[in-house]
């Protein structure tokens, strides 16, 4: 059990963090960080604005634990000067201040010293965003996987890497408003005849017929419950009525046809891409909090939220 823990990948990026920020602690203390009644009010501005309504309580706490893992993050790249040492974040600022100052100083240092003084590594959303991800990009380093994680990865996930199940059905479709007996009526109907020549039914924009469809195909066409219905018939057999948002669904899968796998190396860059996205986001969450726990929060009795540690 211990010797498969110490083989985890995330374990180790926890660990390390851990290490890393309990070093930096000893050489730089935190200040920390402190949220308004201000700061509360322009979040649900911000969601109203994105959203067209008030968020909710739970909404409205998520956005500010967001927030506050911004602002852990955009902290700690300026403790550790990135915004002088990145870049894009430093041609930003320079352009700022040159066009905001055109007979200011032209020394480099001293305009990043201005703006510093102005907080513009803050109040800028370009520089800002920028810091933000560099500070990210730091805490994530380089992800390696190991041929056995991806194997095992694409064994977890048969239903996106393996092959897909294709099928051949047919459907009789009752538009919304039809009475309900219809639907029963016909079903019996078409068990008593399961291969009539014409099918009844009302029409339909994609017609009666789909041929080599896999479930996720049907999923988008018909809707999910349409395309469970279609993995779970019988050959041949008649079931429903199904309901999608056009109406029921009288169903015939005629033929479930085996799919050919995909080819070993486009699975695997597949699998990769994935398990890294997965990874990274599971790494950066864990790091979030950690570094937001570094900092502390003093939140506002008048913000009208928890307080958050």
């Amino acid at each position: 059990m211990l010797r498969r823990l110490a083989r985890q990948p995330l374990l180790h990026f926890l660990v390390l963090g851990g290490l890393l920020f309990a070093a930096q602690n000893l050489l730089k203390p935190r200040h920390p960080i402190h949220v308004t009644a201000a700061d509360v009010q322009r979040l649900r501005e911000d969601w109203r604005r994105e959203t067209g309504r008030a968020p909710t309580p739970v909404e409205l706490q998520a956005s500010l634990d967001h927030w506050l893992g911004d602002e852990a993050l955009l902290r700690e790249a300026l403790r550790l000067g990135l915004d002088r040492r990145d870049a894009v974040a430093r041609r930003r600022l320079l352009m700022n201040l040159r066009f905001a100052f055109p007979d200011g100083p032209d020394d480099e240092a001293a305009l990043l010293k201005d703006a510093e003084a102005l907080e513009m590594q803050s109040s800028d959303v370009v520089v800002r965003r920028r810091l933000i991800q560099a500070m990210e990009q730091r805490l994530l380093g380089e992800q390696r996987l190991a041929e056995r994680e991806l194997t095992d990865y694409v064994a977890a996930h048969s239903e996106r890497y393996g092959a897909h199940v294709r099928y051949r059905f047919r459907q009789v479709f009752l538009a919304a408003g039809r009475p309900p007996d219809d639907a029963r009526r016909i079903l019996a109907q078409l068990r008593a005849q399961p291969w009539p020549e014409t099918l009844p039914g009302d029409p339909f924009l994609l017609g009666q017929r789909f041929d080599g469809l896999t479930a996720a195909e049907v999923a988008r066409q018909l809707g999910r419950e349409v395309a469970e219905a279609v993995a779970g018939a019988a050959t041949g057999a008649w079931t429903g009525p199904v309901a999608s948002p056009y109406g029921l669904h009288l169903l015939q899968v005629e033929e479930a046809m085996p799919g050919a796998p995909a080819a070993p190396d486009a699975v695997r860059r597949q699998a990769a891409y994935a398990l890294l996205a997965e990874r990274e986001a599971q790494a950066l969450a864990a790091a979030r909090v950690q570094l937001r726990q570094c900092y502390g929060v003093v939140v506002d009795d008048e913000g009208g939220l928890r307080k958050s540690a």
